[in-house]
């Protein structure tokens, strides 16, 4: 089942920003809202686990993409799990 991601843009230009959301999975799939396959990289999140109470509910991972947003607007983008919780 897809997550849905919307990133607004509040200037008066088009804006290109990198977007980074964390994840317990390695594998995931990011769709613009037409479903094209959006170009993404999973990668180790960096957090200071020795800061938290609760360390198992922090995700391992980021998803980082970039979304492309028309001036004063929005983007939806769809996030996929392609495989099990920390494969």
């Amino acid at each position: 089942m897809p997550i849905a991601i919307t990133v607004f843009n509040i200037n008066s230009h088009p804006m290109n920003t990198s977007i980074r959301i964390p994840s317990f999975n390695r594998s995931i799939l990011v769709q613009n809202e037409k479903l094209d396959q959006i170009q993404s990289d999973v990668m180790k999140g960096f957090y200071a686990h020795q800061q938290m109470s609760i360390k198992e509910t922090t995700p391992p991972y980021q998803v980082q993409f970039e979304a492309e947003l028309p001036p004063l607007g929005y983007r939806t983008y769809f996030l996929t799990a392609l495989s099990s919780r920390l494969a």
